[in-house]
């Protein structure tokens, strides 16, 4: 719905065909009666929350409509916002049938469902983090959702990676920490960590091999009116998702006065071929780097030594699969960080690999040393899985001339057998 506002030209999603761009809700009045009007009954808390959602907008159509609009009561203070949802979703459970006030378990367990998150349209929220978003994010009066994007999010000042989501408004840029269970209420794991004003983004650029964005920001200030530059990663580990994510802010523009880079910043560039000169390589020295993975986490055991490593990189050359140690920061610019090898292995010693869902297990035999070790990695999709799995078959099976060994199945019909 929001889109229309920073793209007059750009088309509208099925949500925006649905309902007209709606001024922000930090004009409602304190009249509840009129709201009423459309929402539905339902076991569901989600689709209550969708009820007062579109009662929210088509009350604000109605209102933008209207011509006789006292002008000095336009702006009513977030409080009454809060004091006007109670009492509206008291007035519901009030008129509504003891079956809404006594779920069975099987009716409770549905709500603890995770949020389910749109890589390929943007503006397709769910209604209860939209509407949390509204009521506990926005920061100005006529503020509008743009975009959400869900993704890991390291912060120049940080060394520790968090799950969180990059939110666009019409007025700012939120970054937003999840520090819980993604459930039915948003605000109890959904949290307002910084701000700008969307003035102050510079450049969004893929990470390499499209691992997701890093995003860069001018901030003035005080002193001498300098401005300072502020970065951060949107990690995707995805290569299809972060190319919708490129391609919607591009097509047609939504930022206007914000640089979208195609290519890999120059500084991940030359860290990687410096980490490339300092790994094993193949004989005739021709090895490039096929894929950088990044990763949630990851178990390594050799003999009876276990190690555990968490949001890191997996690096594949033609004869080489590398981990790299727990520290994404040398994928910002201006740190002094580098990328540093944690475990190493030759392609050769790889002999076989499991694929379950968004788990991969990579099963090495030393047979010179006779060593086993086994590195099992945790990406956040099936196609990141896919994507390791397709950089390492190919030079594999032309190293033995025979089909890599993969097993492959979900992990529900794993647990069944």
């Amino acid at each position: 719905m929001y889109r229309a506002t920073l793209t007059p030209n750009r088309k509208k999603s099925s949500e925006e065909k649905s309902v007209s761009i709606a001024p922000s809700l930090l004009t409602i009045t304190d009249a509840i009666g009129p709201a009423m009007v459309g929402l539905t009954e339902s076991s569901s808390s989600g689709s209550l929350t969708d009820s007062i959602c579109t009662a929210y907008e088509n009350r604000n159509i109605k209102k933008y409509n209207n011509n006789e609009i006292n002008a000095e009561k336009e702006f009513v203070p977030a409080t009454n916002i809060s004091t006007m949802l109670g009492e509206l979703l008291q007035s519901i459970k009030i008129g509504s049938n003891k079956s809404l006030l006594i779920k069975t378990e099987e009716e409770s367990s549905s709500l603890n469902s995770n949020v389910q998150y749109s890589y390929t349209d943007f503006t397709s929220v769910d209604h209860r983090v939209k509407l949390h978003i509204i009521l506990n994010v926005f920061e100005y009066e006529s503020e509008e959702l743009a975009l959400l994007l869900r993704a890991d999010i390291l912060m120049h000042s940080l060394k520790e990676v968090f799950p969180g989501c990059l939110v666009l408004s019409t007025s700012k840029i939120y970054i937003l920490k999840i520090n819980g269970p993604e459930g039915e209420d948003p605000q109890h794991w959904l949290h307002k960590e910084c701000s700008w004003t969307i003035d102050k983004l510079k450049s969004i650029a893929p990470l390499p091999f499209k691992q997701g964005v890093l995003i860069e920001l001018e901030q003035s200030t005080k002193i001498n009116e300098e401005y300072v530059s502020i970065s951060f990663l949107c990690i995707l580990q995805d290569f299809q998702r972060t190319s919708n994510f490129l391609f919607y802010i591009t097509d047609p523009p939504l930022l206007a006065n914000c640089k979208i880079e195609f290519s890999v910043p120059e500084h991940c560039s030359t860290l990687m071929h410096s980490l490339l000169s300092r790994i094993k390589k193949d004989e005739n020295g021709g090895d490039a780097v096929r894929i950088l993975a990044l990763y949630s986490s990851a178990v390594l055991k050799y003999h009876n030594i276990t190690t555990l490593s968490q949001y890191s990189g997996l690096l594949v050359t033609a004869s080489t699969l590398v981990i790299l140690e727990d520290n994404m920061q040398w994928l910002l610019p201006n740190t002094k960080i580098v990328p540093v090898v944690l475990k190493e292995q030759t392609m050769n010693n790889l002999m076989g690999i499991e694929h379950y869902d968004t788990m991969l297990i990579l099963n090495f035999l030393n047979e010179i040393a006779d060593s086993e070790e086994i590195w099992t990695l945790e990406f956040n999709s099936t196609g990141a899985v896919e994507a390791v799995i397709n950089s390492i078959q190919s030079p594999w099976e032309e190293l033995f001339s025979v089909p890599l060994q993969i097993t492959t199945r979900s992990i529900l019909n794993s647990e069944k057998s």
